[in-house]
């Protein structure tokens, strides 16, 4: 079984990382783990509703919360999507600024040993100290922020 998103059985499945932090109400709910649940087939819309809201499962209405549960994974999975295509895209941007600014900090490492030849080579060296902060900011940029959206964001009532 696939850990990268969580069976509904009645609707659109969500992200498993949106499922997770609510571990502790499927418990209560259920008697049974968000694996578990998943082994067997995953919950109902309704059922998912009102985990994620930290309701008990006897305040289910169900058309209502089936309803709303709709509408809440599809703006959960729209948003997931986003970010991870965003988090793809910063990535490749970081990797081409690092391969640019690697190639211009060689290039001027060999102008700044034929400048030194011939002068001192303090401008070049100046530039060459400049791209190795440069490459060492890019280089620690984290990209890797928590993609999921808050927990709190989803995990009240009304959302």
């Amino acid at each position: 079984m696939s850990r990268e998103r969580y069976p509904i059985q009645d609707g659109p499945s969500v992200p498993w990382e949106f499922m997770a932090p609510h571990e502790a109400q499927a418990r209560k709910n259920h008697g049974q783990t968000l694996e578990r649940l998943a082994e067997r087939g995953g919950l109902g819309c309704a059922e998912a509703w009102v985990i994620v809201h930290g309701l008990k499962h006897m305040d289910i209405l169900h058309e209502e919360h089936k309803r709303k549960w709709i509408e809440l994974a599809e703006r959960v999975n729209r948003e997931w999507s986003i970010e991870r295509l965003l988090a793809e895209e910063r990535e490749r941007v970081r990797e081409m600024c690092d391969e640019g600014l690697s190639c211009m900090k060689d290039n001027l490492e060999v102008k700044e040993a034929e400048a030194s030849a011939v002068t001192d080579g303090l401008y070049e060296k100046g530039r060459v100290s400049g791209l190795t902060i440069a490459l060492g900011v890019i280089r620690g940029l984290d990209l890797t922020k928590d993609l999921a959206p808050s927990t709190e964001e989803h995990g009240k009532p009304g959302v």
